[in-house]
């Protein structure tokens, strides 16, 4: 998982698919696990990963953008 619960994603989204709620668990034995460098963020995504997401944005209508 790499949010960092930032909201842009909540923000950017043209059809309010996306939402953040009060739920959520980011548990580890180890902090060191939680910690994201710029290195880890920018890492190239595994494939498959969000697929979906930009069928759903894409085929929302215009005056929506």
């Amino acid at each position: 998982n790499r949010c960092i619960f930032c909201g842009y994603c909540v923000e950017a989204c043209p059809t309010d698919a996306i939402t953040h709620g009060h739920k959520f668990e980011v548990a580890s034995f180890d902090t060191s696990t939680l910690i994201y460098r710029k290195e880890q963020l920018l890492a190239a995504r595994p494939p498959g990963a969000g697929a979906g997401v930009r069928v759903a944005a894409d085929a929302a209508p215009a005056a929506a953008h």
